[in-house]
């Protein structure tokens, strides 16, 4: 333990990791005649987002962003008038746009963005009288089309009126729109209209809407492992019968005034691998979305699907029930015995708890890496972290497993990223728990 605490706390003394520009936005502390730095942030989105170029990243910290506190103006553009391609937009913490109230379009992707990723990022607060207000909006009506190979994620829309609008004129093609929660919405949360459009929607959770969830009339778009509850409607499709009973799979249904409905539902029935289901929320009328350990769609979910984080950063797909298979639950929110407190003061300590709340997983660990990425090895667990960025290897006890490092002055910037997990021996399974961030 005293080799890995070393190298440890040198790797830490490292810069930032990563070769592309960064841009820190700040709603309390920043200014937007600041550089943009981690240790001069920006104060707005819209200013961001004015600086940025290809293969860039934005980190947004916790706080609300608005025309009122921060000066934003709407809609916020991505992509459409400089080439963004493979530009990150992610959320610190708790990240809020407030729309204030507004009509018309809360951010526009636009043709210059392809491979755009959109994370951990909150929607708040439209109109919800006006039929096109819309917070995320590609394309637009029978216009040239949007960028290509888009990921939302991790996001959460709550009184917007319509959450995600996919036009049609051009197919749009090669998003992944998953773990996202849709609250309160006053129109349709998600619509693709273009016949010809093939995206992924999948791993999110839709509660108390006025209108349809989903409505996707694309024969090759998979609309999957996704909770519809309290909706007037869940999916409703224009699109083949015979492509929606392959597509639209692995989904729970429960409270709906209509479940499913258009020509894809002949006699508005829902396609047989599907979930009738009551989700077993933990405490709805507190907003509370997650899954009570004896919900039914706990590791039923398609396991072919991609797989990343969850709507709070918990490893996508855990053997929750330690039958020795890896499957995501159905929803935004994946089950775990592992929980993870960490926090860390430049110049003093880095330290870590992990826990485990099952007696069938006795040993927790943490992976240790200065970014945050993805992991996949086949049959565990996803790891959240940056595999070029490793940080020796990992670190393992009894559960609670604690530790701790002494840390020198670490720069602005730079980041520690830890992945939990735990181990189940009677099945040799990882198990996968969430991943916690300390940023400096």
């Amino acid at each position: 333990m005293f080799t890995k605490t070393l190298a440890l706390a040198s790797l830490l003394t490292l810069t930032s990791v990563s070769a592309q520009t960064e841009y820190w936005v700040d709603a309390t502390n920043g200014l937007d005649t600041n550089t943009g730095t981690a240790a001069s942030p920006l104060k707005s989105v819209g200013a961001a987002l004015l600086l940025a170029g290809t293969g860039d990243t934005i980190f947004l910290h916790a706080g609300t962003y608005s025309s009122q506190a921060t000066g934003e103006v709407f809609p916020l553009q991505v992509g459409s008038s400089v080439t963004q391609d493979d530009l990150t937009i992610r959320g610190l913490g708790d990240v809020r746009i407030d729309f204030g109230g507004i009509t018309g379009t809360g951010l526009r992707v636009g043709l210059l963005c392809n491979r755009l990723r959109l994370t951990n990022v909150g929607f708040f607060n439209m109109d919800k009288t006006d039929w096109w207000t819309t917070a995320v909006q590609a394309g637009s009506y029978n216009g040239p089309g949007s960028s290509a190979d888009v990921e939302l994620d991790r996001c959460r829309f709550v009184d917007v009126n319509r959450g995600i609008v996919l036009w049609q004129g051009v197919p749009i093609t090669g998003w992944r729109i998953h773990d996202n929660l849709f609250v309160d919405c006053g129109n349709d949360c998600i619509n693709e209209f273009d016949t010809s459009s093939a995206n992924e929607l999948f791993d999110n959770t839709f509660v108390d809407g006025a209108h349809l969830a989903i409505l996707s009339d694309a024969d090759q778009t998979v609309v999957a492992n996704n909770i519809f509850s309290g909706m007037r409607v869940g999916v409703a499709s224009g699109a083949t019968p015979s492509a929606a009973t392959a597509r639209v799979h692995s989904n729970a249904f429960w409270n709906n005034s209509i479940d499913v409905e258009g020509a894809a539902f002949p006699g508005g029935t829902l396609p047989p691998a599907n979930y009738p289901v009551d989700p077993q929320f933990v405490n709805p009328t507190m907003d509370d979305f997650h899954l009570q350990s004896t919900s039914p769609l706990i590791d039923a979910g398609d396991p072919t699907l991609f797989v990343r984080g969850d709507l709070d950063n918990v490893s996508g797909a855990v053997d929750s029930d330690f039958d020795g298979t890896v499957r995501t639950d159905v929803g935004c929110y994946e089950s775990t015995p592992i929980s993870l407190a960490m926090s860390g003061t430049s110049g003093a300590t880095l330290t870590w708890s992990v826990s485990s709340s099952s007696a069938q997983v006795p040993v927790t660990g943490l992976w240790f890496s200065q970014d945050d990425g993805l992991i996949q090895i086949p049959g565990f667990s996803p790891l959240l972290i940056d595999p070029n960025s490793l940080i020796g290897p990992a670190f393992l006890g009894t559960a609670p497993f604690t530790g701790s490092v002494p840390l020198p002055t670490i720069p602005a910037g730079v980041r520690v990223v830890a992945q939990a997990f735990g181990f189940d021996p009677n099945s040799n399974t990882l198990v996968g728990g969430p991943a916690g961030r300390v940023q400096f």
